[in-house]
């Protein structure tokens, strides 16, 4: 009996260290969840909070502008290649045939980097993206700025618009891609929007109205609700002291 008694405290024991090997080992590939109030909270792969991640919603909106878009690039092709190549024996033409060129760069990339888009959340004041193909990017909270522009034409129409993430210091893009408006882009205003603030007051007067200029036309002032009156208020305050 004493035999058979120690057999099933060893059997025990391994079953339990297997079991903790177990969860070890999936606790490093895997995502967890927790508890918390009893509302579910996500976590990444390194264990910090998810406090915001993207809805991607398929639906007819959203194809529609990819129609739209890739109609716009079959268009700009068979223009270039039937009405502008046997003619280019002018600078307009040269000058409509890269214009053209150039707007099928900017409707691809758009339309690649949607495609390509996995997945896209915030945690620990990093804003990371997930992509299908090629390297993910994380980026620092306080120095992106997501807005968007809405298109013209007949993808405006139908309620797509293209979101852009840009640095708030150097203006220059990071990613850019195509959405439809009944996401939840706009959570992200919340996150962002103290760090837009504090640039503004501290910037030098040249970097401050170079941030109006860019974004005006993207009327961000009323997507992040940013009163400019207030911030040359305080720049005023601090240039006096």
């Amino acid at each position: 009996m004493s035999w058979k008694l120690r057999e099933n405290t060893e059997s025990i024991k391994l079953e339990s260290k297997n079991a903790k090997s177990d969860n070890t080992q999936s606790g490093k590939t895997k995502p967890k969840r927790s508890s918390k109030n009893n509302n579910e909270v996500r976590l990444d792969f390194n264990c910090d909070e998810i406090i915001w991640e993207l809805k991607q919603n398929i639906n007819i909106s959203i194809l529609l502008g990819y129609l739209f878009y890739l109609s716009m690039l079959i268009g700009f092709a068979i223009i270039i290649f039937v009405y502008i190549f046997p003619n280019i024996n002018n600078w307009q033409n040269i000058l409509v045939c890269l214009f053209l060129v150039f707007a099928i760069i900017c409707l691809s990339r758009e339309m690649y980097n949607s495609l390509n888009l996995k997945r896209m959340y915030i945690a620990k004041d990093t804003l990371f993206i997930n992509k299908y193909l090629g390297q993910d990017l994380e980026l620092a909270l306080k120095d992106c700025i997501i807005f968007t522009r809405m298109v013209t034409g007949a993808v405006n129409i139908v309620g797509v618009s293209t979101c852009e993430i840009n640095t708030i210091s150097t203006h220059s893009t990071l990613y850019v891609f195509l959405e439809s408006i009944n996401t939840n882009i706009d959570e992200t205003h919340i996150l962002l929007k103290h760090h837009i603030i504090n640039y503004l007051i501290s910037c030098d007067r040249r970097a401050y109205d170079k941030f109006k200029i860019i974004y005006q036309a993207s009327s961000l002032k009323y997507q992040y609700g940013i009163d400019y009156k207030e911030i040359e208020q305080i720049r005023g305050v601090k240039s006096n002291d």
